[in-house]
């Protein structure tokens, strides 16, 4: 996989099976002696000795061996079908809330899913949840640990999987809360594998609701409606990307069509009023917007949890390339009434600073009233490249 994909595991029960779970799992990787420890997938689902012997290559009758004791002529193959994943994990974080709950997250290269599964058997006394995905990957995963079985619902990307697979590096207090909001929310593996109806939403995605929903709830009001809007805008997005092509961004009737029944069931907090200022804004009509838009919301969010959403605003570099940016000025600007030189790719990317500025400016008035502070964004160039900062 060329994406690796973030990993979140959340589990409680009785102090004694939660130190046992960390004592025996998490732990410095045969491979890595000298990286600290990491949730070692060997420790649920052992590597047999045939494997091991081939791991860095072998001779034919090596692999001969291993693929009569295991099915397996080689080190990947055994991997993928006995951890659901090729290698270990790495760039492991894990924390205690209590003596009854951990969270950690991890990446991996792809959902070690018969990983789980072990773990669920053998720490029967232990419930939690598992999410997992990746940007660019095809998939993500929703599971539940309970009764020593795992239930989970593995389906197409969908943005806000991956939002609540990363809120565990969310600053405190805020990661906590949405370890507790997985777990308060996630209680029954019934949830991920009740039939579904035509036309219905998938369960992976009405689960993924539930939590934000419940997180919403929980949190302050003001760090509440920033996380509000970014979910509403990360699942707009990805109903646009499942219903437009990129042509169709350019068909402003056919955009407003396919926001229009998105005001429906309101599972997050003010969440028509997000979508009618979306649409406003225009938010989606082109790439440029998208990916601005994006971006902004989510840096938005993490700055007010940081406590930070007074000061001016750093966004992470948007690749766009000139062609790009000349698309996005053709539709916003020329519709504005403004005359331009599309050549002047300075001066474009001037007017998108200002674009950027602004709908920074209207989110916050949006969320808090035209009384709030007037954010500041800046521009700086590369070649093809602009940061907000």
């Amino acid at each position: 996989m060329s994406d690796a994909y973030t990993c979140r595991l959340t589990i409680t029960g009785p102090a004694e099976e939660i130190a046992r779970f960390r004592r025996e799992c998490i732990r410095v990787l045969s491979d890595e002696p000298e990286n600290p420890p990491s949730f070692d997938l060997e420790a649920l689902v052992p590597i047999p000795p045939e494997i091991a012997a081939i791991s860095q290559g072998c001779s034919d009758e090596a692999c001969a061996i291993a693929r009569a004791a295991t099915g397996h002529g080689d080190w990947w193959d055994w991997s993928t079908a006995n951890w659901g994943t090729r290698g270990n994990t790495h760039s492991f974080r894990g924390r205690l809330l209590d003596d009854t709950t951990y969270d950690c997250a991890f990446l991996a290269g792809d959902a070690p899913s018969p990983v789980i599964e072990a773990l669920a058997r053998r720490y029967s006394k232990l419930r939690g949840t598992f999410v997992t995905s990746a940007p660019g990957c095809e998939w993500c995963t929703v599971g539940v640990i309970q009764d020593g079985e795992y239930s989970f619902d593995e389906e197409l990307y969908h943005p806000l999987v991956l939002l609540l697979a990363k809120s565990h590096y969310w600053p405190a207090p805020a990661a906590e809360q949405s370890a507790r909001a997985l777990l308060s929310t996630l209680t029954d593996g019934a949830q991920l594998e009740a039939p579904r109806e035509t036309g219905a939403i998938p369960a992976y995605v009405a689960c993924t609701r539930a939590v934000f929903r419940e997180l919403c709830r929980t949190l302050d009001g003001k760090l509440a409606s920033y996380l509000a809007l970014e979910c509403v805008v990360l699942d707009v997005h990805d109903h646009l990307e499942d219903e437009l092509s990129r042509k169709d961004l350019y068909d402003l009737k056919r955009y407003d069509q396919e926001l229009d029944p998105y005001g429906g069931p309101c599972w997050a907090p003010s969440h028509e009023a997000h979508v009618a200022f979306l649409r406003e804004q225009h938010c989606f009509r082109t790439e440029i917007e998208r990916q601005l838009t994006l971006t902004l919301v989510g840096c938005m969010r993490d700055r007010a949890f940081r406590g930070d959403d007074g000061k001016p605003i750093t966004l992470p570099e948007m690749w766009i390339s000139d062609d790009r940016l000349r698309d996005w000025a053709h539709l916003t600007l020329s519709r504005s009434g403004m005359s331009f030189d599309c050549t002047d790719e300075e001066l474009l990317r001037e007017h998108l600073r200002v674009r950027a500025e602004r709908l920074a400016r209207d989110i916050v008035a949006h969320l808090h009233g035209a009384e709030s502070w007037s954010p500041v964004v800046m521009l700086y160039q590369r070649r093809q490249v602009f940061s907000l900062s």
